[in-house]
């Protein structure tokens, strides 16, 4: 029923308080009663003062302020519904009830017993006691041997998760102490029994034999020292000194007895339940064991079908259910790997999200099988290279460039690429003998191209006739690993470290004994790009190498990046700066090893001997990390080239790694006689001419 109104009483004003000039206007203050409060129903003291003055004087109670609310309004309809809900819900039969628990669990009870208190009061009933067991029986809670908890106190206890203290959300329980608490009530409350003696002050003798008490510490420890809950004994050892005063203050014999039994009862009964409660403790943790282990396997039971159902879905939206996958590296994992079961609302909800997470999964399949189908063209195509007549290996297009070839694409970068079989294979054969011809001609000029920007850039004097032949229109810039991820015409990563050969500019105005001069250069060296080899080689040997190389390994079966050559420009430009430096040759003459159309210049450095030094390793400046017995002078000049790639060289960036700022790294330590290195049968025979006066 709804709680009634309180009266309103106002009290008569004093008479001090009155206004002793009759005829000025009284001034009216507007006071709010209480029954009319927050609805805007004010009355004044004047209006109620002629009630209230009588009803002081008289026995009969006030009159109740009159309702000015409608019946009809919204809020009071809306509390009539509830009244008549809640007394629908306590005029059920007990056997109703007791049906509709059996398909709750305690917790959820637990959590409708915490509606309202009408709710409350129906199920805190003791006619209610078989609500709870049904329930407790839906999760096998076994029966307790003791008798503290009641029924509704038990599933609070095991299935909880409040605070019985401050009512914060407690995750620790003690079954051996009754008890579920938060951390910090834990260490508040959790005390050893001199700690509390200490707190309390005397308690009785009994006090803590009939409290219960457990051997875990607040940091969850086993230990021998048994714990007390510090309200648990203030009530214990208060019901105790209350009995003990009762059996004091009895005035008879009869009374005296009764209080003692009284005594006696009260402790059998406390000293049974603490020996009942560390039973119940063992089996209560065995069930708490198992029935984690159970709900983590109905939990992942729930998970499943939800992922289930959810696949379900997509597939029915046209989706494959290879694409259904990865969701908990995604960001849709929360979304998917729940116990909740999947409705159509929740489906609606999260859809857009799953579908997008489906897409992108699609489209990497799709890549996904579109590199494999490359890789496995990559494969065959490179088994249809390695068939192939080399011939002269020095000027044969490697893998990387071969691929390129207009030919070589109508199998794989095509809009319709041909079939790769024997048939298809041996109808392009003629073509392509021709465009391997015109990729000879083309990788000769590729070289002499980068050649011929190197010196150009290190300062060297190069023919205007071949650098104009050997110019081309610049090229577009293109990024390789954009195209590597996305065109789908692209076979495997080898065929994209090098640029497609340059077939259209072929520079027929060039003869091949201009690009032998060129590629005579002593400065014209390339080094192998592999990190394992960097062998420092001129053209054509170094392209020879090349070519012999990822036969190997295509052979071998060894993985590896496409060989390639590179040009140290670091390395060309110490090189140059020699051949420019003045020296005591021929009489002073600037030069020691000609101008750049010299012919075999190389071969010309190599006849002086062992004349060359390294500028930082000679003399006091030789470093700490060169050998002892490594010699920095009087060195051939492949073995000063040498001595620079391997103590002065950057085998990843292909580039000198010692700074050169203002002493040159390659220097003469020896000048010969006449420029000519005379052998001991040449010096015996000019003595034995001389001997005889012969000219």
């Amino acid at each position: 029923m709804p709680p009634k109104k309180r009266q309103l009483v106002v009290k008569q004003p004093s008479p001090a308080a009155e206004v002793p000039d009759e005829g000025h206007q009284e001034t009216r203050t507007k006071r709010v009663t209480r029954a009319s409060q927050g609805k805007g129903k004010g009355k004044t003291v004047d209006e109620v003062k002629g009630a209230s003055s009588d009803v002081e004087d008289s026995t009969t109670p006030s009159p109740k302020c009159k309702r000015t609310g409608k019946a009809g309004e919204k809020g009071d309809g809306v509390k009539k519904s509830r009244i008549r809900t809640m007394a629908s819900f306590q005029s059920l039969p007990l056997d109703i009830l007791v049906e509709m628990a059996r398909y709750l669990d305690p917790l959820s009870l637990l959590e409708l017993s915490r509606v309202n208190k009408a709710v409350h009061a129906t199920l805190a009933h003791r006619n209610a006691v078989p609500i709870w067991r049904v329930a407790r029986m839906n999760v096998d809670l076994p029966d307790l041997a003791a008798t503290d908890l009641i029924e509704m106190q038990y599933p609070a206890l095991m299935l909880g998760a409040t605070c019985s203290f401050c009512g914060e959300t407690g995750k620790r329980a003690d079954y051996s102490l009754r008890r579920r608490w938060c951390k910090d009530c834990q260490k508040a409350q959790l005390l050893k029994a001199s700690a509390i003696e200490e707190k309390v002050g005397f308690t009785h003798e009994a006090t803590f034999k009939v409290t219960f008490a457990t051997h875990h510490s607040a940091g969850g420890n086993e230990t021998k020292t048994a714990y007390y809950c510090k309200r648990d004994v203030l009530a214990v050892n208060k019901q105790l000194w209350a009995l003990q005063g009762s059996i004091t203050s009895a005035q008879g014999r009869d009374e005296r007895f009764a209080a003692f039994d009284a005594m006696k009862r009260y402790v059998e009964e406390r000293i049974r339940n603490v020996k009942a409660a560390k039973e119940d403790a063992v089996v209560l943790a065995k069930w708490q064991k198992s029935s984690s282990e159970s709900r983590r396997k109905a939990g992942e039971a729930a998970r499943v079908a939800r992922k289930k159902a959810i696949v379900e879905r997509l597939i029915d939206l046209g989706y494959e259910e290879r694409d259904c996958t990865g969701w908990h590296l995604s960001n849709v994992s929360h979304l998917v790997d729940q116990p909740r079961i999947l409705t159509d609302l929740i489906f609606k909800r999260i859809n857009p999200a799953l579908v997008e997470h489906v897409e992108r999964r699609k489209a990497a399949r799709l890549e996904m099988q579109a590199l494999a189908r490359l890789k496995q063209l990559d494969r065959d195509l490179k088994l249809r290279y390695m068939a192939l007549p080399k011939g002269d290996t020095s000027s044969f297009p490697l893998f990387a460039q071969w691929v390129h070839l207009p030919q070589v694409q109508q199998f794989w970068k095509a809009e319709h690429p041909l079939p790769l079989d024997d048939a298809s294979w041996t109808a392009v054969q003629p073509a392509l003998d021709e465009d391997t011809d015109m990729a000879r001609r083309a990788i000769k000029l590729d070289y002499a191209r980068r050649i011929v920007v190197t010196l150009q850039n290190a300062g060297a004097t190069v023919s205007d006739i071949v650098a104009a032949a050997l110019a081309v229109p610049a090229l577009p810039p293109s990024d390789l690993k954009k195209i590597a991820l996305h065109d789908s015409n692209v076979p495997g990563s080898s065929s994209l470290l090098q640029r497609p050969l340059d077939l259209e500019h072929l520079a027929s105005s060039l003869s091949d004994a201009d690009l032998a001069t060129l590629f005579a250069h002593p400065a014209a060296l390339f080094t192998c790009a592999r990190y394992t080899c960097c062998r420092l080689l001129p053209y054509p040997d170094l392209h020879e190498h090349l070519v012999n190389g990822q036969l190997l390994v295509s052979a071998t079966g060894a993985g590896g990046s496409a060989p390639s050559a590179v040009l140290s420009s670091s390395l060309v430009r110490e090189i140059v700066r020699f051949m420019h430096a003045d020296s005591p040759r021929d009489g002073g003459e600037a030069g020691v090893a000609g101008g750049v159309h010299e012919k075999e210049p190389v071969q010309e450095l190599e006849k002086r001997g062992a004349v060359f030094g390294c500028g930082l390793c000679s003399g006091e400046a030789r470093p700490s990390y060169l050998l002892a017995e490594e010699p920095a002078s009087e060195l051939t000049w492949s073995e000063m080239l040498k001595h620079l790639t391997t103590y002065h060289f950057d085998l990843r960036a292909h580039e000198l790694k010692t700074p050169i700022s203002g002493k040159a790294l390659i220097q003469l330590c020896k000048v010969e006689h006449e420029g000519a290195k005379v052998d001991e049968h040449e010096m015996l025979a000019v003595a034995s001419h001389e001997d005889t006066g012969e000219a």
